[in-house]
């Protein structure tokens, strides 16, 4: 009854609680909202909402008991009454709240009236009120633009031109009630995906202008980060907060030679179009560049940092158009292109199971078009240089929208099919509700598009076209949504070939077209960074590092464009890893400043694939330096600018930071918005590094390495298992996805034969050697059996004390053994 409801209706003139309703002003999905006044005092005005009985949710009070725990909270709207009543026979529930005379934020996103002050303020407010939900431990739940509102201009102010934001409307679901609800964080970063892209940005002028680019590549991705091991900002207002008026005040720089250091850019999306600093920073020469660019669908996995973003946007059409051939082995065989899957999640970031069917149309509609604008940038370029025409793209896409029409055929008609597309991709977002017409929903809409640019596009003709689809992780692209969209990616075709970057193979759901499970080799080609740095040579590894630093070494200001080496700013390690375990042994009590991690060496054992750890950790080391001591150093390099001190420091601090982070990880098995109901995963994580660490350490001060002549101590860095009789209990699924996920152990999926069975071998992550005191080699095991490995997971310190007492009673046998005290020799 409500959604029919008229301004003359029945509601208007009911008196409730001495207010008098007088006008609708607004409705919802399941009711409508009226205003009303006090008898006698225009200015006391209230918001009543009115829902049918037969509507009314299980779980309704959980919008007010959320406002009321947040109290006094600044800018949400207040609740102030509820009730029934009957009108026409028929029972509704009325809730009242604070009248806000203003716009919702979605209309004015709709009539492009936002400013980039604006945006700061509404991000602000927002995240100053999901910071009182975190204090109080509640989630808004349904929070999107059109919850938003904004105040008109109220003289009353001293500020004339003030306008509050308030937030409203807040979820009646919690994640306590096994329901899928909006995330508040996916929630904040399509609000602003949804305000940017009505800004005019070409029209903004200096400070809002950087704003708005810094807001879109730097700040929307840290909304949407999950990983705690990022840094204290992950999914923590506050933090947040900081970061934005960091970015709002500061004012755009041209980041001339003269101020440039190693560790600036140190995520590719920071680089943005900057070609200059794109040719001078790629590196070629990264980890699984001999298969990725081979004719299969991949998948590349690798720690955060790794830089997985960088390749796959290098490796597109549209920057070789920029910068040339990117060098790598196989550039110049294929066209690519390149779309962040963040830019998804920020679409529909909400897609429980029930509404996949539902859903499909809708979402391939706007993974096509991404792609479409993509290929669209491309071809912009493409035909300025070559000055020819699109009159083809324009009748393709025809075909598909009656409302197309543009009559120029040259660079001016891409630019007008550009903006037409970017128009139905906004109009392809997740509002309300999902429904309409998608007419780019076939599964083979990629393929028909490719055969129309190889036929019209000289530079096109005779190469496949890679599609390099990034950051494509649960949770943050959820199970449903790449349900659907695995449909596409994984269809096999000889033209349209998908290139997929993830966290951890876990982190994508593998299912693909009618529930069909996709397997490794058989559906696409896998290449794990993280394993593939375990197993390829220390040389190797010390030249992709070298690699990686030169370019960036070069652009140091303070080294004057020197080109100095790592081993002349750190110094060669004086001792091999074997000697640095017979230090540890002679220092069983680990005297601080004792045994000193320093060196080239060491640094380049710290890598685990993960980049920008190991180039934000030198960049740090370069900036503790004084200027005299970097003056001195470029004159005479006879000593390593970082001295051994320093360098210790700093290599235990930062396996310091990355353990302090670990508690606050969150299970990845389960929806972000049900993580903050317990504490206890992260600090299960962070009690299997130290127990590994304390069982690691007794295996090194009571055993020696096997198969070596000069028997150095034992240098146990990964766990073996010696046999997998079946699959982990559930209990432990998300603990062992978890390891793998934040990079505390990295798998090694060659393993080892036992008992005629290949089992897993787990490293410690690198940055952990130094402040655990362990040693780099990959040569030694902890060994446990399958039932061992569990109860390690389960209970790690349990397992720990247990490993200890016996190591030290097999080492006091030994002893009395000697000494000949009658026992058998040989028991250790």
């Amino acid at each position: 009854m409500a959604d029919d409801l008229k301004p003359n209706d029945s509601f208007i003139g009911l008196v409730l609680n001495g207010y008098i309703v007088e006008s609708r002003c607004g409705k919802g999905t399941i009711g409508s909202v009226y205003l009303a006044k006090r008898h006698g005092d225009v200015s006391d005005l209230r918001a009543i909402k009115f829902i049918p009985e037969s509507q009314r949710r299980v779980g309704w009070q959980n919008e007010i008991n959320k406002v009321t725990k947040l109290g006094l909270t600044d800018h949400v709207v207040p609740y102030l009454d509820h009730g029934d009543v009957k009108v026409n026979e028929e029972t509704f529930q009325w809730i009242a709240w604070r009248y806000i005379k203003g716009s919702s934020l979605l209309a004015l996103i709709e009539r492009k009236v936002i400013t980039a002050p604006l945006l700061y303020d509404v991000v602000r407010h927002v995240l100053a009120i999901l910071h009182g939900c975190k204090v109080v431990g509640i989630q808004h739940g349904d929070l999107h633009a059109g919850n938003i509102l904004v105040e008109d201009a109220n003289p009353i102010y001293i500020d004339p031109q003030k306008r509050n934001i308030w937030v409203t409307d807040f979820g009646y679901l919690t994640a306590s009630m096994g329901k899928d609800m909006l995330d508040d964080f996916q929630g904040l970063a399509r609000i602003i995906g949804e305000v940017v892209n009505a800004i005019e940005y070409h029209s903004l002028e200096g400070s809002d202008k950087a704003f708005i680019s810094n807001l879109k590549t730097k700040f929307l991705k840290d909304v949407l980060e999950t990983d705690a091991t990022q840094g204290s900002f992950v999914r923590d207002p506050r933090e947040l907060l900081k970061r934005l008026d960091e970015l709002f005040n500061v004012v755009a720089s041209s980041n001339t030679p003269n101020s440039r250091s190693i560790g600036d850019y140190l995520a590719a999306e920071h680089i943005g179009d900057n070609y200059e600093e794109w040719k001078a920073l790629f590196v070629p020469a990264f980890i699984g560049s001999d298969k990725l660019l081979s004719k299969n669908i991949c998948i590349l996995t690798g720690l955060r940092g790794c830089g997985k973003t960088m390749v796959f946007r290098r490796l597109t059409a549209l920057f070789d158009l920029h910068l040339g051939r990117s060098g790598v082995r196989g550039s110049g065989t294929y066209t690519g292109f390149y779309l962040n899957a963040r830019s998804i999640a920020e679409a529909f970031p909400w897609l429980p199971v029930e509404k996949e069917a539902e859903a499909r149309a809708q979402l391939l509609n706007y993974f096509y078009l991404s792609w479409t604008a993509e290929i669209l940038d491309w071809l912009s370029v493409d035909v300025q240089k070559r000055n020819s025409s699109v009159d083809w793209l324009i009748r393709f896409f025809k075909q598909y929208y009656d409302d197309l029409v543009i009559t120029e055929t040259n660079a001016t008609g891409i630019r007008h099919l550009k903006s037409f597309i970017t128009q139905k991709l906004e109009g392809s977002r997740l509002k309300s509700s999902y429904g309409g017409t998608w007419p780019l929903f076939q599964l083979n809409f990629l393929d028909l598009l490719t055969k129309q640019i190889t036929a019209n596009v000289e530079s096109a003709r005779g190469r496949p076209y890679y599609f390099f689809l990034d950051d494509y992780s649960t949770p943050l692209v959820n199970e449903t949504t790449q349900r659907i969209i695995n449909s596409v990616i994984f269809r096999r075709s000889p033209d349209v070939i998908f290139k997929i970057a993830t966290e951890n193979i876990d982190s994508i759901e593998l299912e693909g077209l009618h529930g069909k499970v996709l397997q490794q080799e058989d559906d696409f080609l896998l290449i794990d960074s993280a394993a593939e740095s375990i197993q390829r040579s220390d040389i190797k590894n010390k030249d992709t590092i070298a690699g990686i630093l030169k370019p960036r070494i070069k652009r140091e200001s303070r080294l004057s464009g020197k080109l100095f080496s790592i081993d002349q700013i750190l110094g060669k390690t004086p001792y091999s890893f074997n000697n640095l375990a017979r230090q540890l042994c002679a220092d069983p009590d680990r005297k601080k400043g004792k045994v000193k991690y320093w060196g080239a060496q060491v640094f380049y054992g710290l890598w685990s694939s993960n980049s920008r750890e190991i180039i934000s950790l030198f960049a740090e080391m370069i900036a503790s330096t004084s200027d005299a001591e970097v003056a001195a150093f470029v004159i005479d390099q006879s000593k390593p600018l970082i001295s051994d001190h320093r360098q210790d420091v700093s290599f235990r601090n930062a396996g310091s930071r990355y353990r302090s982070l670990l508690v606050a990880a969150t299970d990845p098995t389960k929806k972000v918005y049900e993580n903050g109901m317990s504490d206890w995963y992260g600090e299960r994580l962070q009690m299997i590094a130290d127990a590994f660490q304390e069982i690691a350490t007794i295996e090194l001060q009571t055993k020696t390495s096997k198969n070596m002549k000069a028997n150095p101590p034992k240098q146990a860095r990964r766990i073996e298992i010696t046999d997998v009789s079946q699959s982990l209990p559930d209990d432990l699924l998300s603990i062992y996805r978890g390891m793998l996920r934040y990079g505390l152990f990295l798998k090694d999926w060659r393993g080892k034969s036992a008992r005629g069975k290949a089992v897993p071998r787990l490293y410690l992550r690198g940055i952990l050697i130094p402040y655990y005191t362990l040693s780099f080699s990959k040569r030694d095991s902890v060994t446990m059996e399958w039932s061992q490995f569990c109860d390690f997971l389960r209970n790690p310190k349990a397992v720990s004390k247990g490993w200890q007492n016996t190591q030290r009673k097999k080492k006091q046998l030994a002893q009395k053994s000697r000494s000949g005290q009658g026992l058998l020799p040989g028991i250790i």
